[in-house]
């Protein structure tokens, strides 16, 4: 006789924040003697990004997904001879990636004097973090800048605008695509 369809049973259809590295679980599946678990993107499983048959257990844990993406699973079932239809598909969406911390600037240092018209501005990586906006201004509570850019991907950025004799204010925020982090 052809083995069963299994039925999923973890994660839960739509579950949100699974983590990255989930164990799939589903019943036994009556004449089974083993499985086949796939993990897609996309709900037809035109590609897989995980797919391993004669799985002797009906669990299976899945590493190496992304933050923030629906991912689509099913399993199908075995006897060695026939296989089963695959099981009804449920997807679930893992967890967002960390909040980015704070970074911390590192030059010029704070109330620096004498410091050139077109200074590098630098700052320590913050964890987390794929991108940076720096800002630049005369005004400490920064209502207006001088100089105003995101999405830098290195933690310097050169200003080439500034006048002499002129206080200026400098701050960065992290982002991670998602989140952005409180200013410097």
């Amino acid at each position: 006789q052809p083995p069963a369809v299994p039925t999923l049973l973890s994660p839960a259809d739509l579950a949100t924040n699974v983590a990255l590295n989930p164990t799939l679980s589903w019943n036994t599946a009556a004449n089974a003697t083993s499985y086949r678990a796939q993990v897609s993107t996309q709900s037809d499983f035109s590609s897989t990004v995980f797919d391993q048959s004669s799985l002797a257990g009906t669990s299976v844990q899945v590493n190496g997904l992304l933050n923030n993406t629906i991912y689509y699973w099913r399993v199908q079932s075995s006897n060695g001879t026939n296989n089963s239809a695959w099981s009804t598909s449920r997807s679930f969406t893992t967890i967002p990636p960390a909040a980015p911390a704070v970074p911390t600037l590192s030059s010029p240092a704070d109330l620096a004097t004498d410091v050139a018209l077109n200074p590098t501005l630098s700052w320590n990586a913050a964890a987390n973090a794929t991108s940076y906006h720096a800002q630049v201004s005369t005004q400490s509570d920064f209502s207006s800048t001088v100089f105003d850019q995101s999405n830098i991907t290195g933690t310097s950025v050169q200003v080439n605008i500034l006048l002499n004799s002129t206080t200026y204010y400098w701050r960065v925020q992290s982002s991670n695509g998602t989140d952005n982090s409180a200013y410097s």
